[in-house]
């Protein structure tokens, strides 16, 4: 086996193990939070918990981009460019994260009518910005630098924290609050355990450190990332704006579902970006990496749609209960949805690892496009579903047709 094909299933491996136990932690601590808060409170949290992913974009893309500048510092062995990028990155996103929760401040009134969601919640729910702000620096530096044990441990740790503490603040009557909390404290505390993993570089000689350069990241690429994040999220949001509280409840339960089809095999296409990135920077062929990357997400993601298609009820039931069997017929329409999408994120994550990144940008212009039939196609929850299938099938051939026509 060659030494890059055995890094790529490696750290592949390492990071699906990873990353998938973080989402079985989430996906516990989602089945044991709709089961205690029913749907109308169950909407409400899906509703914050997407609002967040929707404005904390710099989580995605930020992360992306410093490992991409990671990875060409280490291909130079200039290791002290790689600790320079990072502490700069930390303070500006500090500084960002602080003008964020201002924003937050004046704005939660007037956002907290649109959505139908208590002003104090999303004053809570904004301190989670410094953690989703500061965290993807330091990703960022470890899937750079190839650290896919020490990365993939900082998914295991939020994902343990938030499952035990929020579990725990729900049942102890906290309600909807007590689950922000476990999730604003699970990442901050992530945080700082991967910070530990960087102590390496972070003892590097400060006077190698040149202070006189800018960092620059490419707009392109934090444009893009930013949109697959948002097509992600979108739709929870959507149908508590849409639809009555119970409804968007019972859509959030479906939805959260098809997402882990996405956040499933999240690993498996980060382990390629680095690896991806080094080959192009060093000229050597990266086209196989693409091709193995697409056939095991494609694969995964139709086991788990066909699983949903042929046993709706017997999953709804048995993760959620029987009081939202009312939308298993509907399970099978986001998985498909997220399984489009995450084919897409492959071919987006490899336009940015060959320096790419401007053949991107057709991704932002489906996000109007899907909240513009979004908001004309929901006279069902059905409508509402096929819907996001059809957008996303669309943006997949898309991103096919503007990727390899330029790579071939």
């Amino acid at each position: 086996m060659k030494s890059g094909t055995k890094k790529f299933f490696i750290g592949g491996a390492i990071l699906f193990v990873s990353y998938n136990l973080f989402n079985l932690f989430n996906l516990i601590f989602n089945f044991m939070a709709a089961r205690k808060l029913g749907p109308a409170d169950y909407g409400i949290f899906a509703a914050i918990m997407s609002l967040i992913l929707i404005f904390t974009f710099p989580m995605e893309s930020i992360q992306t981009v410093i490992c991409r500048m990671t990875i060409k510092f280490k291909v130079g062995k200039k290791d002290y460019e790689i600790k320079r990028l990072m502490i700069n990155s930390l303070k500006r996103s500090l500084i960002f994260s602080a003008i964020g929760y201002i924003c937050v401040l004046l704005v939660s009134s007037v956002l907290g009518q649109i959505i139908h969601i208590d002003q104090n919640l999303l004053i809570l729910a904004g301190l989670y910005l410094f953690g989703t702000f500061l965290i993807p620096v330091t990703r960022g530096t470890l899937q750079g630098t190839k650290r896919f044990t020490s990365l993939g441990l900082t998914y295991i740790v939020e994902g343990a924290i938030n499952l035990g503490l929020g579990i725990l603040l729900i049942y102890l009557g906290f309600g909807v609050s007590g689950a922000v909390i476990g999730a604003v404290l699970s990442i901050i505390i992530a945080f700082f355990v991967s910070f530990i993993f960087l102590k390496e570089i972070l003892y590097l000689k400060t006077k190698e450190i040149k202070d006189d350069k800018k960092i620059s990241y490419p707009l392109a690429s934090l444009i893009a990332v930013t949109c697959i994040v948002v097509l992600m999220a979108m739709d929870i949001l959507a149908a508590k704006i849409f639809f009555p509280p119970k409804e968007a409840g019972y859509y959030g339960t479906i939805s959260y579902l098809g997402k882990i089809i996405f956040l499933g095999t999240w690993g498996i296409s980060r382990a390629m970006f680095p690896l991806a990135s080094e080959n192009y920077d060093k000229k050597k062929d990266y086209m196989p990496l693409l091709e193995k990357t697409f056939v095991i997400i494609f694969f995964i993601s139709f086991a788990v749609c066909t699983i949903y298609f042929l046993f709706p009820r017997l999953i709804i039931g048995t993760l959620y209960g029987e009081q939202y069997l009312i939308v298993s017929s509907l399970l099978a329409y986001p998985a498909i949805s997220m399984m489009m999408l995450s084919l897409t994120n492959i071919f987006v994550l490899f336009n940015i690892s060959t320096n790419h990144p401007k053949r991107n940008y057709i991704v932002a212009f489906f996000v109007p496009l899907e909240i513009l039939a979004l908001s004309i196609f929901n006279s069902s929850l059905q409508e509402f579903s096929i819907t996001l299938v059809v957008s996303n099938m669309l943006l997949f051939f898309a991103m096919v047709f503007v990727s390899l026509r330029k790579s071939l």
